[in-house]
């Protein structure tokens, strides 16, 4: 009697789960590409909502600001003395839905201006509307003064411009003349700040002048220079004609901008700017006598209108200033789907069918692999130890300030999870394929430049690697 062969119900089997594998790969890759549709149709307009804004006013130069997003978020502060900001907290990547930022080195008994910056894994920043504070009254009496320091002159025909800086916030003002008793005053300057800039006109040609530099802190502290001296250079003709302005243009970036413009004869250069046409803050003057000019400004909020105005003065000192002008900076760039880490998904799903094609194999070979042969504790997937060390393969590059990069593992643990963390912070948990290899997919670096690591731990192998990144400034 013929004993019946298990070949073809074998078969059968292996075929079937051949099948199987085919259609969930195909399925799940097809899932995978609506999915990035949708995400790229949704990226531009998806933003965290920002709500709970409190800022508390921890000690007379400190304060904690604290916020909720309802997506998990970065966290970062602009802050300063008027509503053009200047300052930022320390940049957090770690995304989370419970945000605080500690501001320092803030002057006790002072209003202060804020908005509060979050942005998801793959979402637009979502930038707060203008929010104040004002910090606690000093617990001591300040009876220092400022410290004058920088104190500089240059001077043409019938100007002069005197520039300087203080070791804190204060108010600026010169008085001057053609002896030490001085007869004649800047106007007060009363807005608070470190770098200092008069301009000092009418003055006669080839005359040696005398003068002396005054700021008084918040607390009225008052700092005076000792007596400094200049000479204006002499006039070869009377020139009373102001320069004239033309061409003026501004090209925007996201925290900054470049004001152009020329005049009809060489002049020096300088912008007055802020989110008002009463301008907060000037750049620095440019004493170089020219007739094309460009300005870079920094430091600016995203997404704003700002005003500016520009001015220029002639060798005779005769003063040209623009009518108000205006610009908008540009809102902060979007994260687009990762299509590269797509692929990879993609890519282990096929990996995977092979492997459903070696086990097939392996069951035919063993008579259907009842008992014995190799299972692994149960697994489908045969037998895995990884060689050489666990790899990422960005190690080394270089990333713009608040854009994204997808990581891309090697040699870890098979099926396990993997840790993302940078800065003592766990970003994000991964999860590696049947060959040990992850694809993080995008993830956003800091808006600050520099150097940063990010380390990736698998759970179950013990298994670790590093990626060094260095961040540049946005171009």
């Amino acid at each position: 009697m013929n004993t019946p062969t298990m070949g073809t119900p074998l078969r059968a089997r292996a075929a079937g789960i051949l099948a199987v594998g085919i259609l969930e790969a195909l399925f799940l890759g097809g899932l995978l590409l609506v999915q990035a549709d949708r995400a790229n149709a949704q990226t531009a307009t998806t933003s965290p909502v920002v709500s709970s804004i409190v800022a508390t006013s921890t000690t007379p130069t400190t304060a904690n600001i604290t916020w909720m997003t309802d997506i998990g978020a970065t966290s970062q502060v602009a802050y300063g003395t008027t509503t053009a900001y200047g300052t930022w907290s320390a940049y957090n990547p770690a995304t989370t839905t419970s945000h605080m930022a500690t501001l320092s080195g803030l002057v006790a008994n002072t209003l202060y201006h804020f908005q509060v910056r979050s942005a998801g894994t793959s979402t637009a920043t979502t930038t707060s509307a203008d929010q104040t504070f004002t910090t606690m009254a000093s617990t001591t009496t300040d009876t220092t003064a400022p410290v004058i320091s920088a104190l500089t002159a240059s001077a043409t025909t019938t100007s002069a411009t005197i520039s300087w800086m203080t070791n804190e916030p204060t108010t600026m003002q010169v008085s001057y003349g053609t002896t030490s008793a001085y007869t004649a005053s800047s106007t007060l300057d009363s807005t608070l700040m470190t770098s200092h800039t008069v301009m000092l006109s009418g003055l006669s040609p080839n005359t040696t002048y005398h003068f002396q530099a005054r700021s008084a802190d918040a607390v009225g502290n008052t700092a005076t220079s000792t007596d400094q001296m200049f000479m204006t250079t002499t006039s070869t003709s009377t020139d009373a004609t102001a320069p004239t302005i033309s061409s003026i243009a501004a090209m925007a970036s996201t925290t900054g901008a470049t004001i152009s413009w020329m005049t009809n004869e060489p002049t020096t250069m300088q912008v007055r700017y802020g989110t008002t046409s009463t301008y907060t803050a000037s750049s620095t003057l440019d004493s170089t006598l020219m007739t094309s000019h460009s300005t870079a400004l920094s430091g600016l909020a995203s997404n704003t209108t700002y005003h500016f105005q520009v001015l220029s003065a002639d060798a005779a000192g005769n003063m040209a200033t623009s009518t108000d002008q205006t610009f908008m900076t540009t809102s902060t760039a979007t994260t687009t789907p990762d299509l590269a880490a797509i692929q990879a998904e993609i890519n282990r799903l096929w990996q995977k069918i092979a492997e459903l094609m070696v086990l097939i194999q392996q069951l035919i070979a063993n008579g259907g692999g009842g008992g014995g042969g190799n299972n692994n504790g149960g697994s489908v997937y045969p037998p895995y130890t990884p060689t050489s060390p666990a790899a990422i393969d960005q190690n080394g590059e270089t990333v713009e300030a608040g854009r994204s990069i997808n990581f891309l593992g090697h040699n870890f643990g098979r099926e396990e999870n993997v840790t993302v963390a940078s800065g003592g912070v766990t970003l994000k948990t991964v999860h590696a394929d049947g060959g040990g290899n992850f694809s993080t997919g995008s993830m956003s670096v800091s808006n600050t430049p520099g150097t940063y690591t990010y380390t990736f731990t698998g759970a179950g192998s013990g298994r670790s690697a590093s990626a060094t990144i260095t961040v540049t400034p946005e171009d």
